[in-house]
């Protein structure tokens, strides 16, 4: 048996786990060329002379508001804090699903890993497509370097600490951070047997949902952090969150109707996906678990 209650031999026939596999493909293929798009992006601005005028920016009502707020020395204070936040956020998402939702893991890992593909292909395109002005008024730590291999340029920006300069819209870290707000914000009531005992009761219920309002109070610092180190433009914390949010509710629909490009990757018939049918012979009330995971339902905060 496999944890979750799932046999190995039923694990190995299952669709999913086929699904799973390629849509982490999928996320590592997307992330190589949206580093491709980065690097051709930072090649044509020092190609059309973009990078020659380090002093232009864009006015930024944000970055301005952050400033009056915060101080004029916010940024440097909190140097590194974005990706300190992305980093835990995203983290503590894999491991709340590893740990929460034994016997809906490959299925939550699955759901999770192609949405982030697709934020990122969107990204990508949308960096490639246009170069904007850097949004970094702070003094840089490295020179914007020119890729004569674009293609080997991912390469180099994940083991060479090589960084890019113009990839400005959209802001990866804050649609990373939004969409696990939402995602713990579905999810946060726990389907593991051991930690499902607790969640019929209305004060655990209150423990669980504390969490994904701690996420959410963190992806607000995370825009803070963005905007206070002039990282990003409002532009591209906002459109971020607008993705985050357009993304996660079109996988949301698409699964529950059991149609479509993100329900393709959770098959109905998968024995990762909790079904209650009252009409069924071998359907027993006290065998329904959380109804949250009843997809034709449906439960949680957003």
């Amino acid at each position: 048996m496999c944890k979750g209650g799932h046999r190995i031999r039923d694990v190995l026939r299952d669709a999913q786990w086929r699904r799973y596999v390629l849509a982490m493909i999928l996320l590592i293929i997307v992330l190589y060329l949206e580093g491709v798009a980065m690097a051709f992006t930072d090649n044509r601005a020092q190609d059309q002379g973009v990078v020659t005028n380090k002093n232009f920016y864009l006015a930024d009502l944000g970055q301005n508001f952050i400033r009056e707020l915060f101080g004029p020395n916010f940024g440097p204070r909190v140097l590194g804090y974005n990706n300190y936040v992305t980093v835990g956020v995203v983290g503590g998402t894999v491991l709340f699903i590893f740990i929460c939702h034994i016997g809906q893991r490959l299925r939550l890992y699955t759901k999770y890993a192609i949405a982030v593909a697709l934020l990122y292909f969107i990204r990508g395109c949308l960096i490639f497509t246009t170069v904007s002005p850097q949004a970094k008024h702070y003094v840089l730590n490295h020179d914007c370097r020119y890729y004569h291999n674009v293609f080997y340029a991912p390469f180099q920006m994940a083991f060479d600490n090589a960084r890019t300069c113009y990839d400005t819209f959209i802001s990866g870290h804050m649609f990373n951070t939004v969409y696990a707000a939402l995602f713990w914000s579905y999810y946060y009531l726990p389907s593991s047997p051991m930690l499902e005992k607790g969640t019929h009761n209305g004060i655990c219920k209150i423990f669980w949902l504390l969490f994904p309002i701690a996420v959410w109070i963190l992806a607000l610092w995370n825009a803070a952090f963005i905007l206070g180190l002039q990282l990003h433009y409002t532009t591209d914390v906002g459109i971020a969150i607008v993705l985050a949010f357009f993304v996660w509710y079109i996988a949301l629909r698409e699964s529950k109707l059991g149609q479509g490009f993100f329900a393709w990757f959770e098959p109905v018939n998968s024995i990762y996906r909790t079904h209650y049918d009252p009409n069924s012979s071998n359907s027993n009330p006290n065998n329904k678990t959380n109804i949250q995971y009843n997809n034709n339902t449906g439960y949680g905060m957003v």
